[in-house]
């Protein structure tokens, strides 16, 4: 991995945190996954990927939208999404 290169560890952690940095509160952790407020940081990370692993729990943490921009810009190759629009494209942010 280059140098400088972001890691994340903690998706859920970083999501939840997210959430709840916002005004609304949520019955359950799948409600605060829903919101666009928990996607923040998250998407901002996922535009600077080539590469994504997103199954089982990752998958229930994307909101719709955030879905929709995967689809849109990945295309699952087995375990992994490929991106297959170039960084920087127009949605992206």
């Amino acid at each position: 991995m280059p140098p400088g290169t972001p890691v994340l560890v903690d998706s859920y952690g970083l999501m939840l945190h997210d959430a709840l940095e916002g005004p609304e509160r949520f019955t359950h952790a799948g409600a605060a996954f829903e919101s666009e407020q928990s996607q923040h940081t998250m998407r901002s990370m996922l535009e600077r990927c080539d590469f994504l692993a997103v199954e089982g729990r990752g998958e229930g943490q994307l909101s719709a939208s955030s879905e929709r921009w995967v689809q849109e810009h990945f295309a699952r190759e087995g375990f992994v999404w490929k991106r297959i629009s170039p960084r920087g494209t127009p949605g992206d942010r």
